[in-house]
Parts: C-alpha cells; structure tokens; sequence
C-alpha cells in the first residue's frame, strides 16, 4: 500500500496523469472472467477511456485561454494607447517649448534695446510688440499645462482600465489553474468512484443473493407456521409474525434489486454502455488477514500532506496574484490597493482554517483505516466462527440431531457472516483509496458526490 511519498511540488500540468495503484492486499487477477465478466480494474479502464469529464475542462480551458488572450490584447492596446499618448502630448510639449524660446529670445532683445535707448522704450509700437510676446508666452504657457492634465486625466483613465484588466487576467489565469488540476485529478477519481460503484453494485448482488434465501426459507417456516396453526401447536400471533417477517424481507429484496439497477446503470453510463444493458461483474477479492499498517498521525505527516494540498496551493497563489497586483498597479489608487490588502488577509486566514481543516480530515481518515481494519479483521474471526458452527451443523444433521429446516438456518447465519466480512473488507479499501488520494494531493470533490448519493 501506498501512503505518503516524499513531497513534491504540484504544478498544474497536464504532464501528470496516475494511475489508481490497486493496494496490495486486494486484487481482481484471479478472477478468470468471461467476455461478460469484468473485472475492477477492467471497469476503471474502460471508465477512464470513456472518459468524458476531460472533454469538459478542456474545453473549458480553450474558452478561458481565449479571454486570457484578448485582455492580453486589450491590455497591450491600452499600453499603445498611453505611449502613442505620451509620444503626442512630448511632441507637442516640444513644439510649444520651441516657440516659448523663441519668443523669450525676441522679448529679450527688445528689453535689451528699450533699456539702452529711452526713445526705444518710449515708442508705443514697440511696447505694443512687447505687450502682443508677453500675451502669447503667456497662451503658450497655459496651453502646455492645459495639454499636460488632459494627458494626465486620459493616461490615467487607460492605466486604470489597464489595472483592471490586468486584475481580471489573474484571476482568469487562476481559473485556468483549477481546471487543469481538475483535468490532471478526473482519471484517478473516475477510477475511485469505479472502485465505490463496483464494491457497492457486489455488496448489493450478495445482499440480494442473502435475501432471496432469507425470504424462501421464511416463507417456508411461514408454512410450518400453518401446519402448527392447523393442528394448534401455534398462536396467531406467532403465525402473523412469520408472515410479516416474510413482508419485510421481500420489502429489502426490492429496495436492493432497485438499489442494484440505479447503480449499474451508472457504470454502464461511466464505461459508454446503454444505460440498461445487462452488466455482470467479476468478484472483486479482498485478501484476509492482510492488514496494512496504518499511518502514524503526527506533525510530520500533517505537514507533508500539506504540502501535497492543491487547495492550499491554490490560496497561495492567490495572495500571490493580489501582492502582484498591488505591485504593478499604474494608478495608485488607495482604495484599489485596500480592497486587495484586504482580500490578502481574507486569505491568509483561509490558509489558516484549511490547514486546521486538513488536520483534522488526516486524523479522521486515519482513524476510518483503523476503524474499518479493525471490523474488518473482527468479521473475518466471525466469520471463521460461522463457518465451525456450520460445520457442526452439518455433523448434527447427518446424525439427525436436527431437521433440514434447522441446517438450512445455520446455513444463512454463516452465508449472513460472509456478507458481513465481504462488505467490511470494501470499507476497509474504500478508506484506503481515500486516504491515499488525500495523502497525495488528489482532488475528490466528483467521488464525494457519488458517495454522497449512495448514502441512504
């Protein structure tokens, strides 16, 4: 059994794509099936190939990529818009600086002249000249400051529109983040749900099995019931009883068969197969006696597993992508950079209750492996019981110790054990399977709403 490897860092890349490993202490290879037969590990390639989830976030990711694309655009247009701006407004500053030093050059020579000369400075036309330089420096002047706020106001505007922008490409390229972790997950949970609907469809085709069984070897203590009735060994009571213990059996039998239909159809759904075609499993053989040992629950391996966590990661980045944003953020805008400081500290405080979270998840499912171990290995020894007192049964029988009847109830009691270690030994793989994908970082939220759904 796999438990923990050595951390490793995990990247959104379609590079990585693992195989469900089947523990060691459960296999399906010795099961010699047929063409209409399919072993677990049979369904879960066949599941995978099916596969249509991928289809999904693929696209998913085509249409995000492309919105990506055109901020980028929008945001290199913008760029273009504040340089062709910026380029516009220095030439003109130039162009008005030029004709500033021109005219400073002209007043300056002419209050050097009227100062050298009082007849000069006397003359009205030239005081009129001199008045007509002054007016239009001050013009020009004004004009330059005038273009300079109206550059500034509209080189404002587009690097706001640019901070937006740039903020909504983050958050897309986030999105895009968790569709490729989901897409880089769904094999490995389309196989875990593979595993839940296959022991769930034997758990379901041995109760039904156990039942039908139950149900005709009460209605034939029913029939006993009558004989004693009619000869008066019995009450009606006891003979009501019968009968309704008979009721409830064939009441479960149906809820069963149902139960049994609802979940084949949803692996032939998985596996592309008509929803109602007849679908017959191998047995799936959880070995005995082969109890795997049961992860330690210390720091170590809270934080290794921590370390494996996407939805850590994935908080992470977000502070990341906000801390980007206030750096590169054109227009200092107090509020923006508030609002964004603000959502840091909402996320570091997630980051906080999702390790606490995640603790206590590993102590939970580490606890379930022991929990269902231990059942486990307790329904084995019950079971090894069952089969003794069949075995002695048998011998009464041959010694006409008791009736076929009798034999025929100790029958079901051992066959009733069977079942009950047979569905111990898939809880005890299915805590497993979802320890090993928590341990390893894997995404489970599709598994956990089958699960969820064959909860009763």
């Amino acid at each position: 059994m796999k438990i923990i490897k050595t951390p490793m860092t995990l990247l959104l890349t379609f590079s990585f794509i693992l195989l469900m490993a089947v523990p060691a202490w459960a296999s399906d290879d010795n099961t010699d099936p047929t063409a209409s037969y399919y072993t677990l590990s049979q369904i879960q390639q066949m599941a995978v190939k099916q596969n249509r989830i991928s289809d999904k976030i693929n696209t998913g990711l085509d249409l995000l990529e492309q919105s990506k694309k055109a901020l980028k655009n929008g945001m290199n247009t913008l760029n273009s818009g504040t340089n062709t701006l910026n380029n516009t407004y220095s030439s003109a500053a130039a162009k008005t600086n030029a004709a500033l030093a021109q005219i400073d050059a002209a007043l300056s020579k002419l209050n050097t002249a009227m100062a050298a000369d009082p007849a000069l400075a006397a003359d009205r036309g030239l005081q009129a000249q001199k008045m007509l330089l002054e007016f239009e420096k001050q013009q020009l002047t004004t004009n330059v400051s005038l273009t300079g706020l109206s550059a500034q106001s509209v080189g404002g505007i587009l690097d706001s529109a640019y901070d937006d922008l740039n903020g909504q490409y983050l958050d897309y390229d986030a999105q895009a983040d968790d569709l490729e972790k989901g897409s880089q997950d769904v094999d490995n949970q389309i196989r875990m749900v593979c595993g839940l609907l296959f022991t769930k469809t034997k758990e379901l085709e041995k109760s039904i099995d156990l039942l039908t069984e139950k149900h005709q070897f009460q209605l034939k203590l029913y029939e006993v019931e009558q004989v004693k009735m009619s000869i008066g060994y019995t009450t009606t009571t006891e003979l009501e009883t019968k009968k309704q213990e008979a009721a409830q059996t064939a009441l479960q039998l149906q809820e069963a068969q149902n139960g049994l239909k609802m979940i084949k159809r949803q692996i032939n759904n998985l596996i592309g197969y008509p929803l109602d075609q007849e679908l017959q499993l191998a047995e799936y053989v959880v070995g005995e006696g082969i109890i795997d040992e049961v992860p330690v629950y210390n720091s170590k391996l809270v934080s290794e597993i921590t370390d494996q966590s996407y939805s850590i990661q994935a908080l992470e980045r977000d502070i990341k992508n906000y801390r980007r944003q206030i750096g590169s953020m054109k227009v200092k805008d107090s509020n923006k950079k508030q609002a964004l400081e603000y959502c840091i500290d909402l996320k570091e405080l997630a980051i906080i209750d999702a390790e606490q979270d995640l603790a206590n998840e590993v102590k939970k499912q580490i606890d379930n492996i022991k929990l269902t171990g231990d059942t486990y290995e307790q329904k084995i020894q019950a079971c090894a019981n069952a089969k003794t007192k069949l075995k002695n049964a048998q011998t009464s029988l041959a010694l006409g110790l008791i009736s076929p009847l009798e034999f025929r109830g100790a029958e079901l009691v051992y066959k009733q054990a069977e079942l009950a270690k047979s569905n111990a030994g898939y809880a005890y793989y299915l805590a497993w399977q979802e320890y090993d994908a928590l341990a390893n970082g894997k995404l489970t939220d599709i598994y956990q709403q089958y699960k969820t759904a064959l909860q009763p």
